[in-house]
């Protein structure tokens, strides 16, 4: 055997071992994501996924579909990363929980059929966790965009004040919204799945469960998802709604009766109480004209009687919306 020869040799070995100790630290991802009559959404979602810079062999995107009026299948077969499931029982949480039974990752991303997912969304979220051991959750930034960004709604001004504030979130409550989480599989194996009971805070609720259990939670800006801002008062309503209905069902769950109709009367009241700081924040915040901090603080207002009205409407016996 010639010197050449031999050199060639040892280096396409070298290569090899390089490219099994990459594939070793590089970890299978599925990423989750429930959908409900979100069709047109949902493909621009899939089609921002299919163009992740993270090895393509390295992870899967389970679509599963919660009783859509709507098909999806086809969406999702055009598609090479893209595999669908179905989940009969109404509710994100037990559609996020079908689609934890099947998936293959070791490590678990979720997103929202309404979210468009940077190209390095996948890469930075899993490389955030490595470098984090003692991390068991990563929220990553989640941006809004507009419909149009030079005449903002009503709606959209107080969307752009105050959603999504995923720092804050992380470092003062201990949670992320699924619209941009990633985990390890052996979390939910420790500590269980999500609350399919909920309509809505069953994320906040996991998250906090994982806290609690001794893991941390960081905030990763470079693991980006883009999120529509809601543009309609209808729309905002409805998920507000569904969020405090959410969060009574949670508390009603938890607690006994009386403890529990304490815990909804204290939060309205703590609610109530922060007016004043509400109106501060929307009048010093922010590169806003006096008119549209008029019309955020209308917004605030009706959210707040909304918020409010819902909770106490639970507490004395009523059905959360399940919008």
């Amino acid at each position: 055997m010639s010197l050449n020869t031999f050199s060639s040799k040892v280096y396409s070995l070298d290569k090899f071992s390089n490219l099994l100790k990459q594939m070793k630290n590089t970890p299978l991802v599925s990423v989750i994501i429930p959908v409900y009559n979100d069709a047109e959404r949902l493909e621009k979602c899939l089609a921002a996924l299919e163009k992740q810079t993270y090895p393509q062999d390295l992870y899967e995107v389970i679509v599963v579909d919660n009783a859509s009026d709507e098909s999806v299948v086809e969406i999702v077969n055009k598609y090479q990363q893209a595999s669908t499931i179905y989940e009969a029982q109404p509710g994100s949480y037990a559609a996020r929980n079908k689609g934890l039974s099947v998936a293959k990752g070791e490590i678990l991303a979720f997103t929202d059929s309404d979210c468009i997912p940077d190209p390095d969304w996948i890469k930075n979220g899993v490389a955030e966790l490595k470098n984090n051991p003692d991390c068991g959750i990563i929220g990553g930034r989640i941006k809004l965009f507009f419909r149009d960004p030079i005449r903002l709604t009503a709606v959209e001004l107080y969307e752009d004040l105050t959603a999504f504030p995923q720092k804050r979130h992380i470092e003062r409550n201990n949670f992320t919204p699924t619209a941009n989480l990633f985990t390890h599989k052996a979390i939910f194996e420790k500590v269980g799945k999500f609350n399919h009971q909920l309509k809505s805070n069953g994320d906040r609720e996991w998250c906090q469960l994982v806290y609690r259990q001794g893991y941390g939670i960081k905030y990763a800006e470079t693991a980006i998802v883009s999120h529509p801002a809601r543009y309609s008062f209808q729309q905002i309503y409805r998920r507000y709604l569904r969020m405090a209905g959410g969060r009574a069902d949670a508390y009603r769950e938890k607690y006994q009766n009386h403890v529990f109709q304490l815990k909804i009367v204290y939060e309205v009241a703590l609610n109530l109480l922060a007016i004043p700081k509400d109106i501060l924040v929307v009048a010093i915040k922010g590169d806003y004209s006096v008119f549209q901090r008029i019309k955020i603080l209308f917004i605030l207002f009706a959210l707040k009687w909304g918020l409010n009205s819902e909770k106490m409407r639970v507490m004395m016996g009523g059905i959360s919306h399940n919008y």
